[in-house]
């Protein structure tokens, strides 16, 4: 059976910028883990691509979905599917976190992509060997006969919440009766605009084509409309405040930082000042210009379904395991 040991507080140190945010400098690879907990249409890839600008930062996608990148991040980890991932979670994050190419990585994380809930406290956790065996595929015992558990290992908690719970409604919405998940205004309009010159495919083609969204084709957009349509505003906002209430109780001990996607459109002296806050919570020195968002990119530059190294830059020069 898989034990689960019990998690020891890490403290970390910083000196004080002048501003008040604490400054620190980079540690060693994988020193600073993370897990980003929202929801769609709350500006999370905005998020990411922000924090992918640091050279200290590898940020992922939403890891537990069925996305092009999440299926990327599991094959360059050698976990088979979805299924695999989550039938051991913990085995997942020891070789996740053992092919950390920069002093910090983390990844998004939306309500239903890991079920049932409770097995998101497993992301918190590792596979261990106790007793010098070698780690089963499914917990338990070793082979030679010591047994795994699952070791907590300390990993930080970011909270991005839309507090505009209407907007994130009417956003969400649109984009599941259109199947335009354009991330941006830009994004959105480059869409509709390929959309409108190529009449031979749905708008929906164009996104997948264009971004790697799955569940784009027509027959899911009409599924998702019905669904949409079968969600009210009372019953979303309900699910909103249940995620955002299970993210800050789970793993309780574990540090956190709650921020609103308010915090990141509103004005670039805002963002500027809430991504330097997050990069001393990631215990990282802040850059020149924490809100570039204009270097974001509004598609892939590569092709996300065929080209076996798109969207994993960054783990180029990297093993993907580290024992």
């Amino acid at each position: 059976m898989l034990q689960v040991r019990r998690w020891q507080k890490m403290v970390t140190h910083s000196e004080e910028g002048g501003d008040g945010v604490a400054v620190a400098r980079p540690g060693a690879k994988g020193s600073v883990r993370f897990a980003i907990f929202s929801r769609q249409r709350s500006a999370s890839t905005t998020f990411v691509g922000l924090l992918n600008l640091h050279p200290n930062v590898t940020c992922r996608w939403e890891a537990f979905s069925n996305s092009f990148t999440a299926t990327k991040m599991r094959g360059f980890l050698g976990i088979a599917n979805r299924s695999e991932q989550l039938a051991n979670v913990p085995e997942y994050m020891r070789r996740f976190w053992g092919a950390c190419p920069t002093s910090a990585c983390g990844f998004k994380l939306f309500n239903s992509q890991v079920r049932p809930q409770d097995k998101v406290a497993q992301i918190f956790t590792v596979t261990a060997r106790h007793g010098g065996g070698v780690s089963g595929a499914e917990g338990g015992a070793g082979t030679d006969g010591s047994d795994v558990v699952a070791s907590p290992v300390p990993v930080k908690r970011l909270l991005l919440e839309r507090a505009d719970i209407a907007g994130e409604f009417n956003s969400w919405r649109r984009a599941q009766s259109s199947g335009n998940w354009g991330t941006s205004p830009e994004a959105q309009t480059r869409v509709t605009t390929a959309a409108a010159k190529d009449g031979t495919k749905p708008m929906a083609f164009h996104k997948s084509h264009n971004t790697g969204c799955k569940g784009c084709d027509p027959d899911s957009v009409a599924k998702n409309q019905a669904f949409a349509n079968a969600i009210g505003p009372a019953r979303f906002a309900f699910q909103h405040k249940a995620w955002f209430r299970f993210a800050r109780d789970v793993a309780p001990d574990t540090p956190l930082l709650h921020i609103y996607s308010e915090n990141l459109t509103s004005s670039m002296l805002v963002c500027n000042h809430t991504m330097a806050r997050v990069y001393a919570f990631l215990e990282l020195p802040p850059l020149s210009e924490n809100c570039n968002i204009s270097s974001l990119q509004l598609e892939w530059p590569c092709n996300i379904e065929t080209d076996p190294n798109c969207s994993m830059e960054k783990f180029g020069n990297t093993s993907a395991l580290h024992e």
